[in-house]
């Protein structure tokens, strides 16, 4: 299966760079607890509008 990314980056990965959020969401994002759900949300919400478009 073929991940999406976003444009957002707010998750910091070990070499201390921002990573990209992908559609389906990740372990790391319900670890950061509100903040990362909050900004998946904004990517799944995007991504499904521009399913629709099309």
């Amino acid at each position: 299966m073929e991940k999406k990314k976003s444009d957002l980056k707010i998750i910091v990965n070990k070499e201390m760079l921002p990573s990209d959020i992908p559609v389906e969401g990740s372990l790391g994002l319900l670890a950061l607890g509100a903040v990362g759900i909050t900004e998946w949300r904004k990517v799944r919400d995007a991504h499904d509008k521009k399913s629709k478009r099309n």
